[in-house]
């Protein structure tokens, strides 16, 4: 449910027609939010704001743009610059209009905040946006769907060890840059590793990494949360 009833919102000085971006902080409290949020102001040109705290240790925020500027591309990817530079932990959403924008996009950050559950402190990066992880947001809805579905696309390369693990890195990492040279260079490998993985993993998977190849990279990003939350 909403933090902030509706009766509470409009009397708060907040233009709750704008386009709004909401922005979780776990692990933060109100009195911290609000110095990140001067931060914030003066780095995305933003003059209203709301925040709320979740908890005693987590507090939401609500960023507003007009609605003829609005959330755009550059505005979004400077905000997610900020937060890195900032070094917090945020969970953001995408922007959305009005009262019922409100109420989405604190839904957004929390289906974030599950995927980051799921995956882990170690693994999850510390800004995550909606957009980043909403195929993950989608499949999981079902985690035991989503559990058979994972065993039955990478059968042996879906086990929970370390070398399964690596594998799983470096056929990822080969899907994302598309050559052996570039994919060696991400992960700090020789050519000839990378080759030997992917060889390696194409045996565990029973099939040819080029077959199935959108399953393939579905279930590889649903191992990543499963494995992680011991399922």
């Amino acid at each position: 449910s909403m933090p902030l009833p509706p009766s509470d919102l409009v009397l708060l000085d907040y233009p709750l027609d704008a386009g709004h971006v909401t922005v979780l902080l776990p692990g933060m409290p109100e009195g911290a939010a609000r110095q990140i949020l001067n931060t914030l102001r003066d780095a995305c040109h933003l003059r209203d704001t709301l925040v709320h705290p979740v908890d005693l240790t987590s507090t939401l925020v609500w960023l507003a743009q007009p609605r003829q500027a609005g959330w755009t591309a550059a505005r979004l990817a400077g905000l997610t610059e900020c937060l890195r530079g900032l070094g917090v932990q945020a969970s953001v959403s995408e922007p959305h209009v009005g009262v019922q924008g409100v109420r989405a996009g604190w839904r957004q950050v929390q289906d974030v905040q599950r995927v980051r559950a799921a995956w882990g402190p170690a693994g999850s990066p510390r800004v995550l946006g909606h957009p980043d992880v909403s195929l993950e947001v989608l499949l999981m809805a079902d985690p035991r769907r989503a559990r058979t579905f994972v065993r039955a696309e990478l059968g042996e390369l879906g086990a929970d060890d370390e070398v399964a693990a690596r594998l799983r890195e470096t056929v990822e990492a080969s899907h994302r840059f598309g050559s052996h040279v570039t994919t060696a260079a991400h992960l700090h490998l020789h050519e000839h590793t990378v080759r030997n993985r992917l060889q390696k993993a194409a045996e565990l998977l029973g099939r040819p990494l080029t077959e199935r190849r959108t399953e393939l990279q579905v279930a590889l990003r649903l191992a990543r949360l499963l494995v992680a939350d011991g399922s």
